[in-house]
């Protein structure tokens, strides 16, 4: 924070880089983004807190808001990555020839190049499907204890 993007090229005979300004927008939601993952989290550890103090529906509630969090984050990074890849390299998964400008020079050198996001978006997308898998897991136990305390009655 705040939000840069820092590009670094590195060839045979070339090895540069350079800080780009962003947009200002673009880097509202970016630096957004991390703000609702840390709101996500304390939402999770609140709704453990509430489960264990046997508040079981206040806290499915609370969970499925910070699940809504996460998918929303998820979301909006991608959306926003891909309207600002689209303007600079084309597309948010890539790989192809870019002209690079030499930092202290007036030439360009064609380099071949790949993107795509790195291991943060991965990691929040592996915790949003165990988050998934467990609240199903949990919907299941719900469901199944509903049916026993009926079939009792």
């Amino acid at each position: 924070m705040p939000t840069k993007m820092v590009t670094i090229y590195s060839g045979e005979n070339v090895s540069a880089g350079e800080i780009l300004s962003l947009d200002k927008t673009f880097t509202f939601v970016i630096d957004l983004i991390p703000i609702l993952i840390v709101i996500g989290f304390l939402l999770i550890v609140i709704s453990m807190i509430l489960n264990k103090f046997n508040k079981k529906g206040l806290s499915l509630i609370v969970f499925v808001l910070a699940l809504i969090i996460f998918v929303g984050s998820i979301v909006t990074f991608s959306i926003a990555v891909s309207e600002f890849t689209n303007t600079t390299v084309g597309s948010f998964y890539g790989n192809g020839d870019l002209d690079i400008a030499i930092p202290g020079e007036k030439m360009y050198v064609t380099m071949s190049c790949s993107w795509s996001p790195s291991i943060g978006f991965y990691l929040l997308f592996i915790s949003f499907v165990v988050l998934i898998v467990n609240f199903l897991l949990y919907l299941k136990k719900i469901i199944k204890k509903i049916k026993i305390s009926n079939f009792f009655q």
